[in-house]
């Protein structure tokens, strides 16, 4: 009777330590690949075709991913649209106003947008801004 008792307790705790382990694991994984970017520095690119962007697309600056769009509309009378970026505030970076936006679409299909930087370290794009983009095949 006393050895199937301390079984059942031994069965307990590995169970407990198991679960616990499997707990802290999946939220180890839902924590370390969150992509939710919580941003406030967010401005508009014009260009004159979307090439299949999307809001989750990439936004990268010198091949480093460093934001995403945030949102894409057809403009009203159907020149263009607007790309809506949103860039992590986390990285505490600022693009200079005369850099310039474009569209590319990688070996894989998908589309974002690649910014390359100005040299223009006096002046920079502010949030909301609107700038002029251009596509690149």
């Amino acid at each position: 009777m006393d050895m199937d008792s301390n079984n059942k307790s031994k069965l307990f705790w590995i169970g407990i330590s198991v679960s616990t382990g499997i707990a802290i694991f999946i939220f180890s994984v839902l924590y370390l690949t969150d992509n939710s970017i919580n941003t406030e520095y967010k401005f508009s690119v014009l260009f004159k075709n979307g090439m299949g962007v999307e809001s989750g697309s990439e936004v990268k600056m010198l091949g480093q991913k460093i934001g995403q769009v945030s949102n894409v509309e057809i403009l009203d009378n159907r020149n263009g649209v607007v790309v809506e970026l949103s860039i992590n505030d986390r990285l505490g970076i600022k693009i200079p106003n005369n850099s310039t936006f474009k569209m590319k679409t990688s070996l894989f299909g998908q589309t974002h947008v690649q910014i390359e930087p100005g040299n223009n370290s006096d002046s920079y794009i502010a949030k909301d801004d609107v700038v002029q983009g251009s596509i690149d095949n």
